[in-house]
């Protein structure tokens, strides 16, 4: 697990039945440094509604209207005050809103993973190009990966760029 690489792991897992398995993984894995919270990772700190599919079988529990729709408690990244190496994202469709509350995080931040939803993101009216916008004030370089819908800010380009000359 890449958590035992790193001298903590902080992570965000609203939906109860994830974050059960999240546990239990974390302590089969004797992974010691990794502290879970239940909040749902958005543009500001308070509440957000949340949609829970009940199924065991999908963890694509979302902000987009899904399923179940339960009212939850959201943090924003910035209000957190830390300072993160590392962030990866993967919240079903609220990738945007995220960042959006990570605006001065993101300044800091050298390396950010981010799993692009782009039905789920169409179900909130928001998509890809969205996103990427969103980041180029960051002066970012990409690498995307199509097969697995993910977003790599490291060095490489932005796949909407008017401007991307490389394949």
């Amino acid at each position: 697990l890449l958590a035992r690489q790193c001298e903590s792991v902080l992570c965000f897992e609203p939906s109860n039945l994830t974050r059960v398995a999240l546990l239990k993984t974390l302590e089969y894995n004797n992974c010691k440094n990794v502290e879970v919270r239940s909040e749902c990772v958005a543009e500001e700190t308070g509440e957000i509604d949340f949609y829970d599919t009940g199924s065991r079988a999908s963890n694509a529990n979302s902000i987009a209207p899904i399923g179940k729709r339960l009212t939850l408690k959201s943090v924003r990244i910035d209000d957190l005050n830390k300072d993160f190496d590392f962030i990866k994202i993967d919240i079903e469709g609220a990738e945007l809103f995220a960042l959006r509350g990570a605006k001065r995080t993101l300044k800091k931040v050298s390396h950010l993973t981010c799993e692009i939803h782009p039905n789920l993101l169409e179900k909130i009216g928001q998509s890809s190009k969205d996103i990427f916008d969103f980041l180029s004030q960051y002066n970012p370089k990409y690498f995307y990966d199509v097969s697995f819908l993910s977003l790599q800010l490291i060095k490489g380009h932005n796949p909407f760029s008017k401007e991307n000359t490389t394949p």
